[in-house]
């Protein structure tokens, strides 16, 4: 006899967790964002959707965490509160097979689901989905997206993307750029959630104060807030120094003054370039470019292409933090 089998299998929705639901029912949203406290259930919500998505069009469908293991600690092995594997939410009863190897996933129908790496992206540049949930995009490369994006137009899917802050990053920006663009979008902190009270709030906010001397990590974790440096960053207290000391703002470049670079040269991690220039006793750093596995050619092009007339370069020159001005928004960042 045939099991009735109901979607969200063993998933009850909280409320805050239903306007993504709906948006995702008769035609699935072509981008989604969900930005949620740490906690509050964005990739069982994901998940569960996506196995609507691989029931009504046979196709590939992603799940791409910032690294592999990260994939399969965070989803593919995890247990939750209740003893419940998250895994488990895709039914025994539509599957096909299953690769625990591969993390992988067929469904009778055909439809295939995958737990990916973002820092192995080659393995599916080239193949097919139909869908993709990034999650934990504050993580990754935000050049993920342009890998993909070609694919996922052509197949007219969609890309969903869940995450909590973690600084003032690509994130934010595309957390921005779905509000201007009428994506759905959902930004869901521990206090509107409803999931703590008021007290226990405060006690955990406590607590994050007790270990780390602030309520920072706190503000971000559970608030969902964008402005808190990230936690162990080098420059992170002297950025938020300089926000409120009205240092960050538009700086324009002024042809009279020659332009200064700053290397931060990376070979197993990115390499950063600072453009500077002088005026008086105060330094502007009027732009940024930031590469990942470039030669130094492509370093050399990226400023033989920018308009500036150059000073000297410089390996590491320690600049005066309390005399320096920050372009708010830098060209190449």
């Amino acid at each position: 006899m045939a099991k009735d089998i109901t979607i969200p299998y063993n998933f009850e929705l909280r409320d805050y967790q239903k306007p993504f639901w709906a948006a995702i029912q008769d035609k699935p949203a072509d981008r989604a964002i969900l930005v949620w406290a740490r906690r509050h259930g964005k990739d069982k919500t994901m998940l569960n959707a996506i196995l609507v998505q691989m029931l009504k069009r046979v196709a590939n469908y992603y799940y791409i965490f910032p690294e592999f293991n990260q994939g399969r600690k965070a989803l593919w092995e995890n247990i939750d509160s209740h003893g419940f594997k998250t895994m488990d939410h895709i039914p025994l009863e539509l599957r096909k097979r299953t690769d625990q190897q591969q993390m992988l996933i067929e469904l009778y129908n055909g439809s295939i689901f995958q737990i990916i790496g973002a820092s192995d992206i080659d393995r599916i540049v080239g193949t097919n989905p139909a869908g993709i949930v990034f999650s934990e995009y504050s993580l990754m490369s935000p050049n993920i997206i342009g890998f993909l994006l070609p694919i996922v137009r052509e197949n007219k899917g969609f890309m969903w993307f869940n995450f909590t802050p973690r600084g003032d990053n690509h994130a934010r920006t595309l957390y921005q750029q779905g509000l201007k663009s009428g994506w759905f979008v959902s930004y869901v902190t521990a206090e509107t959630a409803g999931q703590f009270s008021e007290k226990e709030l405060q006690e955990i906010k406590q607590e994050y104060i007790g270990l780390y001397g602030d309520e920072r990590l706190f503000n971000q974790e559970f608030l969902c807030s964008f402005d808190e440096p990230i936690q162990g960053s080098y420059y992170g207290d002297l950025i938020a120094q300089a926000e409120e000391q009205g240092r960050v703002g538009d700086i324009h470049y002024r042809q009279e003054h020659p332009v200064h670079t700053y290397w931060d040269l990376g070979v197993g991690d990115a390499t950063g370039i600072w453009f500077a220039q002088f005026d008086g006793a105060r330094v502007n750093i009027i732009d940024y470019y930031e590469g990942n596995g470039k030669g130094l050619d492509h370093y050399i092009k990226v400023l033989q292409n920018k308009p500036y007339v150059y000073g000297e370069d410089r390996k590491s020159t320690r600049l005066n933090s309390s005399h320096t001005d920050i372009s708010r928004m830098p060209s190449s960042a």
